[in-house]
């Protein structure tokens, strides 16, 4: 009560006003498994210097439309997942479902547009490999529930991206023989080691000795021996250059020295560095195998 004996009003309370988070536009847009990115890109590379190396003095803008193309599909992919549910990651405002959906519209009609330029430039087998990614998504999707198949589903969309190999190599040279589809199966294989050795990696991050590490590991070691023992074999049999063998030796090597080291706290920033310089030691190989005269 005021000095007049009037009742004083309270000043009305500020309405508190609620701040909801901006739609995390690069996080769901551009893919955040920096694998992915190696995964899809360097076979690409491969491929196509590869088929250069071999068929000189073609000049054929139909690398440019297939990396148009390839580029699309692959930023489109993330957040189709993200607005279907069935990815970690999801599109869950209105802004943000919209966001996802104008982002798929956009790359899908870049991808359309260049594969009709491939189409006009005589490489529609190109096409194959655009449904080997789609069944290959779907698959990804179907196993999306099940904890369990998690390596697989990623085992999987490294078979369809690791695909770039050969198809960069198709559209440059035009044919689509055994040099495009050992790149695509190296590649691929390469892909699954280093796949298995990152899980073996994280599954062992508390493992108290060597032995402990080895017995864990036995799995991956015979999927890299498996590796080893079918370039020795293609290499033998003159299906592949006699350089191919020694491109998983670098994997090889990296598995038998984490073997015998002493166990320590993993450090994934770290590892993931290095299994990128094991990429690109990889792709570097690979093409001198193909290349070296």
């Amino acid at each position: 009560m005021n000095s007049f004996g009037q009742t004083s009003a309270r000043a009305p309370k500020k309405a508190k006003i609620l701040h909801f988070p901006q739609p995390q536009t690069r996080k769901l847009l551009v893919p955040r498994e920096h694998g992915s990115w190696g995964l899809w890109l360097l076979p690409l590379i491969t491929g196509a210097v590869v088929a250069i190396a071999k068929h000189p003095g073609l000049s054929d803008t139909a690398i440019f439309w297939f990396c148009a193309a390839s580029a699309s599909a692959f930023l489109a992919y993330q957040p189709l997942e993200a607005l279907l549910g069935v990815a970690p990651l999801k599109a869950r405002s209105p802004e943000e479902k919209q966001l996802a959906a104008t982002w798929i519209i956009f790359t899908g009609f870049i991808a359309v547009t260049c594969a009709m330029q491939l189409l006009i430039a005589g490489r529609g087998k190109v096409l194959f490999f655009a449904l080997l990614a789609g069944a290959c998504f779907a698959a990804r999707m179907l196993f999306t529930r099940l904890r369990a198949l998690r390596v697989i589903r990623q085992v999987i969309g490294a078979l369809a991206l690791s695909s770039t190999a050969a198809a960069a190599y198709y559209v440059i040279s035009g044919k689509v023989d055994l040099t495009a589809m050992v790149l695509w199966g190296a590649n691929w294989m390469f892909a699954a080691c280093q796949i298995e050795y990152v899980q073996l990696r994280v599954h062992t991050a508390n493992a108290p000795s060597r032995a402990e590490k080895a017995r864990s590991g036995w799995k991956v070691y015979l999927l890299h021996l498996a590796m080893i023992l079918v370039a020795v074999i293609a290499s033998a049999t003159g299906y592949v250059p006699a350089l191919f063998t020694l491109v998983f030796v670098p994997a090889i090597a990296r598995l038998v020295v984490w073997t015998i080291s002493q166990p320590a706290k993993i450090d994934f920033y770290a590892l993931g560095f290095s299994e990128l310089l094991q990429s690109v030691l990889f792709s570097s190989l690979l093409i001198v195998s193909f290349t070296w005269h």
